[in-house]
């Protein structure tokens, strides 16, 4: 494809990992020392530490943990009352979403907070056109809702990512990809899962500020990223600031004040 052109532009807000180019050329099959590359990565048209609160509550479960679901409940329940729903939670499996989307619905409900469900709602665009009719509204969704969805404005202003976005090394085109590192020699862990991970944990972040006038907050319930060697590859990921680490209930207070 490139071969038939004289030049190629790819542009995207999501090519770099850790500030690098280096996982993109190798995964198009470029090779990065390449006098024909040319890289640059341009700053942000937003104001990010004015705009977008990071935080990683230090005392939270692992997700394996049976307390997870319950202290999940526990954070959701204020803080989709003081946000007035306006949230998106982004969850890795269907089976966790649905574990926690039948925690939580008929209480948020009961507070006057719709619970919009991937799976039980209709379709990605029918769900995402309730959810901005109705801003009194937390969606629940997996995978395609990390990227592509464009909700500007006061209807979107809490992102909650329940796991760091792991590929499953179970699925075929992952095991086949992870086969070719190890053939190589390569970790295909810190290869390839790795970045393809920050990659798209980037493009979820990317769901909350859409333009120079949104703010809001995003809350990661994963702490590998505070335990994990790798964990800290993804904080260097976050724009703005550097990440709020505290305990559940002084997130709430923080949320609070940043969205006042």
């Amino acid at each position: 494809m490139f071969e038939a052109k004289e030049s190629v532009i790819l542009t995207s807000a999501t090519l770099t990992v850790a500030g690098s180019f280096n996982y993109f050329l190798d995964r198009i099959g470029f090779e990065v020392e390449s006098k024909l590359i040319s890289t640059h990565a341009l700053g942000s048209s937003f104001n990010y530490s004015e705009q977008l609160l990071f935080c990683v509550p230090e005392d939270f479960p692992k997700a394996d943990d049976e307390k997870f679901t319950k202290q999940a409940k526990e954070l959701f329940m204020p803080l989709f009352e003081m946000t007035k729903g306006r949230a998106l939670v982004l969850f890795t499996s269907y089976k966790m979403l649905q574990k926690i989307y039948n925690k939580v619905r008929i209480d948020l409900e009961k507070k006057g907070i719709n619970v919009l469900c991937q799976g039980k709602h209709g379709s990605r665009r029918a769900i995402l056109n309730r959810f901005k009719e109705n801003t009194c509204s937390v969606l629940f969704g997996t995978d395609s809702f990390w990227e592509g969805v464009d909700i500007p404005g006061q209807a979107l202003s809490c992102i909650v990512m329940m796991k760091l976005p792991f590929a499953v090394p179970t699925d075929p085109i992952v095991a086949a990809r992870l086969e070719e590192y190890a053939q190589k020699d390569r970790d295909g862990f810190f290869a390839y899962m790795v970045p393809q991970a920050i990659m798209k944990f980037r493009q979820g972040l990317g769901r909350l500020i859409r333009t120079k006038d949104d703010k809001g907050v995003v809350i990661l319930l994963d702490n590998r990223v505070l335990s994990k060697n790798y964990g800290k590859v993804f904080l260097k990921s976050i724009p703005g600031g550097e990440p709020l680490l505290i305990n559940t209930e002084k997130i709430l207070q923080a949320t609070k004040a940043w969205l006042e």
